[in-house]
């Protein structure tokens, strides 16, 4: 229940972010409210690190800080750019075809890959009903996008 309501808020917030991305970007300039994004998702960050680092209790252990620089791989700089380019991404194409638009074709691309994704990473199989409605969507944002 609670990771179905994040989802739900995840989504709420991609699209305001992408949309308020535009509405500085228009008073400020592109580069600048990505570069304003960026430092206050860093401030967040370092605050929930610090939170968790000096009072772990507060947290579940998911949050605790665990292991050490030591295992520290390379690709794990990956999903920090993934989501760079998500902002980056969804920023400039509200800008350019409107957040409706966007979304569809974002929602889309995450529910195609997402099966892709459980069936080649995670090793989950996949319902043939989960394949039909990864179909459905795709005709959907097609029928959406028109």
């Amino acid at each position: 229940m609670v990771a179905a309501l994040l989802s739900i808020m995840a989504g709420i917030f991609a699209v305001t972010q992408a949309g308020m991305n535009k509405l500085i970007g228009d008073s400020w300039g592109f580069s600048s409210s990505l570069l304003l994004n960026g430092v206050v998702y860093f401030a967040c960050n370092a605050l929930l690190f610090a939170a968790a680092y000096s009072y772990p209790k507060w947290f579940s252990s998911e949050y605790t800080i665990q292991g050490s620089l030591g295992q520290f791989r390379l690709w794990w700089i990956a999903p920090g750019i993934c989501g760079f380019l998500l902002v980056l991404g969804l920023a400039y194409s509200v800008l350019k075809i409107g957040a409706a638009h966007t979304f569809i074709i974002t929602v889309t691309a995450q529910i195609v890959f997402g099966v892709v994704w459980d069936l080649a990473i995670e090793h989950r199989p996949i319902a043939m009903t989960r394949f039909a409605g990864a179909g459905l969507a795709l005709v959907g944002a097609l029928l959406a996008s028109r």
